[in-house]
């Protein structure tokens, strides 16, 4: 689902089915961390920095956070952790 911004100060993030009237799609979908839905918190398309992909193999490693979120993670930017187990 693509990513649409509500409210530029508080940066929360909507997928297509829950973006409010009037929400703008983002235009640099390169992020940080992954960002889900606000409403449904859905995972959203995008690319992840550098630093988001040492953010989402550490969460993932650490198993910090929701297991079905990460299992959700580990799914999507499957090649971070098959790059990780390839190097040990």
């Amino acid at each position: 689902m693509d990513i649409y911004y509500y409210d530029q100060n508080t940066c929360e993030t909507y997928c297509d089915l829950c973006a409010p009237t009037g929400a703008e799609p983002a235009i640099n979908q390169e992020c940080d961390y992954p960002q889900h839905c606000y409403n449904c918190e859905a995972l959203l398309d995008h690319t992840l920095t550098l630093d988001g992909e040492n953010y989402v193999r550490e969460k993932i490693r650490k198993k910090e956070g929701r297991p079905e979120i990460l299992d959700e993670w580990a799914e999507r930017w499957n090649y971070l952790i098959q790059n990780e187990e390839d190097q040990s």
